[in-house]
C-alpha cells in the first residue's frame, strides 16, 4: 500500500450462484507522509502511504446473500481484485450487520472481468409483460423502465443547487517548547544536563494518520570526570535529530497518546533499540534513540587516559533509551540520555545542550485540497434503493473558479441544496460527482540558476529533466518570495544540456546538466543571490599561516580576524543548496620525488547537494549523510612505494583551539580538516603533512616544504 492509491467495495452472492452489481468504491485509501522534498531525487518523497493497512467495513445484507466478495481496485486502473470470498454460515456472519475486515495488501488476488467496473446496477425494467431465456440471456418484452423526475407531489423536480468555496488554512500547527536542566545519575557522581524538553500542543485533535515532527539540536554542554583522570577535550559536535511519528490511532489526550505502546516504540524502549555503541550509526534510525545516539563520537580524545571509549548512554544507567512521560492533558516531556566514556579507572560523562527544539503537529484532514487555478463542476446524481440510477444532473449554478491566490489555502467546495429542491419520489439517496476543468499536471522542482543574456536558465536535476519539454508552459506555484498570489506563467523556450562555462566560459554554467530557458519576467529570484566563496587560502611550511609555531602548513578560514567568512560560515543553509569543498595537499621532495624526501600529493574536490535546512556549515558539515566519509576515504600518492599515502582525515568539531583544535601532533602522511565553533566564532582548520627534514626556513629549497589549500564555496 506504500505507493498506490487503492479504493474498495464488495458484491453479493446469492443462493443460486448469482452475483448483484459492485457497489460503490470507497474513497481511496491513502494518508500521506508529510510533505519531504529531497534534493537527491528532486521529488516529494512524502508522497507515500504513512499506513500500510486499513479497516473495510461492509454490510452482510439480506436472507437472501450467502456470501460477500470483498474487493479493491487501483485508482488509475480499471482492474478488480477480489480480497476474500465470505461464506455467511462457515464465518458465522448474521443477516444486516456491519462487520470489518482488515486488508494489508499481503496475498495474491484473483481478477473479475474488466466490463464489472461499469455494472453500476441491475437494469431491470420496473414494469414487463413478457419474459423469456434466450441462450443464457434474460429477456424482458412489452417493459418500462426509467423513472420521471417527478417530486412526491407529481411536479417536475427544480434543479436549484448551488456551490461556493470554501478557504482553510492549511497545514500544521507549531508546538511550542522549553528546555530545562534535569539532574543525571549516570557514571559515579551526578549532574546537572540541560537535555529535557517540554513539547504543548495547542488545540490538536490527535487523529489517526496525523503526524509529528520534532527536530532536536544539540551540542556538548560541560563533562563530569570521576577516578582521578582528566576530560577530553575533544567533544561531541553540533548535532541535529529528527523525529517523524505518524498517529496509528484516534487519542482523546497528550497522555493516551504518549502511553500507546506505537509512540513508545517509536520513540525506543529498551526492547527495541541498540545498546551496543560500535552499532549506534547503523541501527534503525527511524527509532528516536537510536537516532539519538548515533550523534556521539566513539572515541574522545585529550583527556587522561587517553583515548577514551564511549561505553553507552544513558539517565540513571547505561543503555536507557529517551524517557517520554506527560506533563499535563497538553504537553509532554522529552529527557534525553548523555553518553559515558571510560578509559581504564576513568569515567567521563558528557552533559549535553539541547540549543533548540522545534515541534510541529501535520493534519492529515489539512493534506486535501483542491487545486487551485481551477474550474469546478459539481452534479448530482439520484438513485433509488437499488442503485438505479439518473445521469448527471446539474443546476445553473454549479461551477466554482479557484484562483491561483488561493494556492496557500486549503480549498473545498460547499453544495447547498435549497429546502424548495425536493428529489424525486423514488429516490432514497444522492451523491455529487465533480468535474475540473483539466486534470493531468507535473510539478517541476528547481533552485538552481543561471542569468545570462536576459533569459534565466534552470538546472533540471533527478525526474525534472523527463517531465520538461520545449514549449510547455507552467505556472510559477512558489518563487524566493514564497507561494505566488497570482497567476505567474513562464513558458520554455528552450532545453539544452551544457558542460560547465558552456554559456559563457568559463563559469556559466557552474553546474553541469539539463536547463530550461525561460524569460522570468516577474518572478522572485532574490534567494539566489546569497553565494558564498572563500576563495583560495594558502599556507605553507614557511608562512604557516597562523601560527609560525607548527612544523606543518596551517589554514584557518573564519575567525574574529576573518569576520567576512565567518559571517559567512554561520549563515543557514537551505535544503536543495550546494557546496562545494576544494583541497589541495603538496610536498613535491627533492629529486624525482622518489627518495627519503619524498613527494605527497592529495587533491580533494566535491560538490555536495545539501539534504535539508541547517543552520549553519558546521551543522551541516557534521549532520549530512556521506559528508564525513568523502573526507575520510580520500587517498592522495606518494613518490616513495614504501613510504605511507596520504590520506585526509576528518576530526569532531571542537570548541577548544588547544592541542591544534583538538586534532594533535603531525601524522606521518595524514591531512586533517574539523570545525572550531563558540558562540559566534565559526573556523574551518586543514593541516598538511609535515617538510623534509632539512627544511630551514626562507632560503631552503621549495621542493622540501608543505604546502595546503582550501576553498569553500
Amino acid at each position: 500500500m506504500e505507493d498506490r492509491l487503492l479504493s474498495f467495495a464488495y458484491r453479493y452472492r446469492y443462493a443460486n450462484g448469482e452475483y448483484s452489481a459492485t457497489s460503490q468504491f470507497s474513497a481511496p485509501s491513502f494518508v500521506a507522509k508529510p510533505f519531504l522534498f529531497t534534493p537527491e531525487s528532486f521529488t516529494n518523497e512524502g508522497m507515500e502511504n504513512a499506513t500500510n493497512a486499513c479497516t473495510i467495513t461492509y454490510n452482510s445484507g439480506n436472507e437472501l446473500v450467502v456470501g460477500i466478495d470483498l474487493l479493491f481496485k487501483e485508482m488509475d486502473d480499471n482492474i478488480i481484485r477480489v480480497i476474500e470470498k465470505l461464506d455467511k454460515d462457515d464465518d458465522g456472519l448474521a443477516d444486516n450487520t456491519n462487520y470489518e475486515y482488515v486488508f494489508d495488501n499481503n496475498k495474491i488476488y484473483t481478477i473479475l472481468p474488466e466490463s464489472e467496473i461499469l455494472r453500476l446496477y441491475d437494469n431491470v425494467p420496473l414494469l414487463s409483460k413478457a419474459q423469456t431465456m434466450m441462450g443464457n440471456r434474460l429477456v424482458y418484452g412489452n417493459y418500462t423502465e426509467g423513472y420521471d423526475l417527478l417530486d412526491q407531489y407529481g411536479v417536475p423536480i427544480r434543479l436549484d443547487y448551488f456551490i461556493g468555496q470554501i478557504k482553510l488554512q492549511a497545514g500544521m500547527a507549531s508546538l511550542s517548547s522549553s528546555v530545562s536542566q534535569y539532574f543525571y545519575n549516570i557514571g559515579p557522581t551526578g549532574f546537572n544536563s540541560s537535555s529535557q524538553v517540554q513539547f504543548t500542543f495547542d488545540n490538536v485533535d490527535f487523529t489517526v494518520g496525523d503526524s509529528i515532527q520534532i527536530v532536536v539540536n544539540a551540542s556538548h554542554g560541560a563533562w563530569t570526570v570521576s577516578g582521578g583522570g582528566a576530560a577530553p577535550t575533544s567533544t561531541t559536535p553540533q548535532s541535529t535529530v529528527t523525529f517523524i511519528y505518524t498517529l496509528t490511532d484516534n487519542f482523546s489526550t497528550v497522555t493516551e497518546m504518549v502511553s500507546s505502546a506505537g509512540f513508545l516504540d517509536a520513540i525506543g524502549t529498551a526492547a527495541n533499540i541498540e545498546t551496543t555503541p560500535a552499532n549506534f550509526g547503523i541501527a534503525n534510525q527511524s527509532i528516536f534513540t537510536n537516532a539519538w545516539n548515533s550523534i556521539f563520537p566513539l572515541t574522545q580524545t585529550g583527556g587522561i587516559p587517553d583515548p577514551q571509549n564511549l561505553t553507552g548512554t544513558g539517565i540513571n544507567n547505561i543503555a536507557e533509551p529517551i524517557t517520554v512521560s506527560a506533563s499535563t492533558d497538553n504537553s509532554f516531556t522529552l529527557r534525553f540520555p548523555v553518553p559515558l566514556y571510560n578509559g581504564g579507572a576513568v569515567d567521563s560523562a558528557e552533559a549535553m545542550t539541547v540549543t533548540s527544539a522545534v515541534g510541529q503537529y501535520f493534519s492529515l484532514v489539512s493534506q486535501r485540497s483542491l487545486h487551485s487555478n481551477r474550474t469546478y463542476q459539481v452534479g448530482i446524481v439520484y438513485m433509488d434503493e437499488y442503485n438505479r440510477a439518473t445521469t448527471v444532473l446539474t443546476s445553473e449554478s454549479n461551477t466554482v473558479h479557484i484562483p491561483c491566490s488561493d494556492s496557500i489555502f486549503r480549498n473545498n467546495i460547499r453544495v447547498e441544496i435549497p429546502v424548495w429542491e425536493r428529489p424525486p419520489f423514488w429516490a432514497d439517496r444522492y451523491k455529487f460527482v465533480i468535474k475540473p476543468d483539466r486534470e493531468n499536471y507535473e510539478t517541476i522542482y528547481t533552485n538552481l540558476y543561471e542569468n545570462f543574456g536576459g533569459y534565466t536558465y534552470f538546472l533540471l536535476e533527478g525526474e525534472q529533466a523527463a517531465k520538461v519539454e520545449k514549449g510547455d508552459r507552467y505556472v510559477v506555484k512558489a518563487d524566493c518570495g514564497g507561494a505566488t498570489s497570482t497567476c505567474l506563467y513562464a513558458t520554455v523556450l528552450e532545453k539544452e544540456s551544457y558542460a560547465v562555462g558552456g554559456l559563457d566560459e568559463p563559469s556559466i554554467p557552474a553546474v553541469p546538466g539539463t536547463y530550461m530557458k525561460i524569460k522570468a519576467d516577474g518572478i522572485d529570484l532574490s534567494c539566489g543571490e546569497n553565494n558564498t566563496d572563500t576563495g583560495w587560502r594558502t599556507a605553507t611550511t614557511e608562512t604557516a599561516f597562523p601560527s609560525p609555531s607548527l612544523p606543518y602548513p596551517t589554514v584557518v578560514m573564519g575567525g574574529t580576524t576573518d569576520q567576512s567568512t565567518n559571517d559567512e560560515f554561520l549563515e543557514a543553509i537551505p535544503a536543495g543548496s550546494r557546496v562545494t569543498i576544494d583541497l589541495e595537499y603538496e610536498r613535491k621532495g627533492t629529486g624525482d620525488g622518489d627518495n627519503s624526501c619524498e613527494s605527497r600529493y592529495l587533491t580533494f574536490t566535491q560538490t555536495f547537494v545539501v539534504d535539508e535546512n541547517y543552520g549553519n556549515v558546521v551543522e551541516w558539515f557534521y549532520g549530512q549523510d556521506g559528508v564525513e566519509d568523502a573526507l575520510n576515504n580520500t587517498e592522495g600518492t606518494a613518490g616513495d612505494p614504501l613510504a605511507c599515502v596520504p590520506t585526509l582525515r576528518v576530526y569532531p568539531q571542537t570548541d577548544s583551539q588547544n592541542d591544534n583544535y583538538g586534532m594533535g601532533n603531525d601524522v606521518l602522511c595524514e591531512n586533517k580538516v574539523c570545525f572550531f565553533l563558540v558562540n559566534n566564532d565559526c573556523r574551518f582548520v586543514t593541516t598538511g603533512t609535515s617538510p623534509c627534514t632539512g627544511f630551514t626556513g626562507l632560503d631552503a629549497s621549495n621542493n622540501r616544504r608543505s604546502i595546503a589549500k582550501a576553498r569553500i564555496r
